[in-house]
């Protein structure tokens, strides 16, 4: 009797201790669906300030046309209009105000590379990160996996026991 209910305590632990096994298992399955989100939401990221990087650069060509545009043509008619100083004076300053924008697009563009570079080098950090997570959590299950196959034949073994126990007293189920 004080064997069956050891026995039976055993087991009860070694299903306790599957048990919890199981849990640890869906908890590493969910931070790994948790560490991919992450992964997918900095992929992302990087995806929209690429674009915003590009469309910055299709702003400052369209400038850069449009000022060299505008300079050939103030050109032109100040040799036409040598007379018209004060016009030619205006068209100076404007493309001063437009060559000052350029610049400042440029400033920006090179800020939205800097930042791009930024969130390249976290997004980086952080799927080494992952990875690194994911290597722990691997290692974890699998050693998760180990404990429980050998939990679950030292149970068939008690059980095979508890039986042949059984049959030589004749209490065979």
């Amino acid at each position: 009797n004080d064997s069956e209910a050891g026995i039976e305590d055993w087991r009860q632990r070694a299903l306790k201790g599957l048990e919890e096994k199981r849990e640890a298992k869906l908890q590493f399955e969910e931070q790994l669906a948790d560490a991919n989100q992450r992964v997918a939401h900095a992929q992302k990221e990087m995806d929209a300030t690429k674009q915003e990087n590009s469309d910055l650069k299709a702003q400052l060509s369209q400038q850069e046309n449009a000022v060299r545009e505008q300079k050939e043509n103030a050109m032109k008619e100040q040799q036409d209009h040598q007379g018209d100083l004060t016009t030619v004076q205006q068209e100076n300053t404007d493309l001063k105000s437009q060559l000052l924008e350029q610049e400042n697009t440029v400033k920006q563009l090179k800020d939205r590379e800097d930042e791009l570079s930024t969130a390249q080098s976290v997004a980086q950090a952080e799927i080494g990160s992952l990875r690194e997570q994911l290597e722990l959590s691997q290692t974890s299950l699998k050693r998760v996996q180990g404990e429980s196959a050998s939990a679950q034949a030292a149970l068939h073994s008690a059980e095979q026991s508890y039986q042949e126990a059984m049959s030589k007293v004749g209490l065979s189920e």
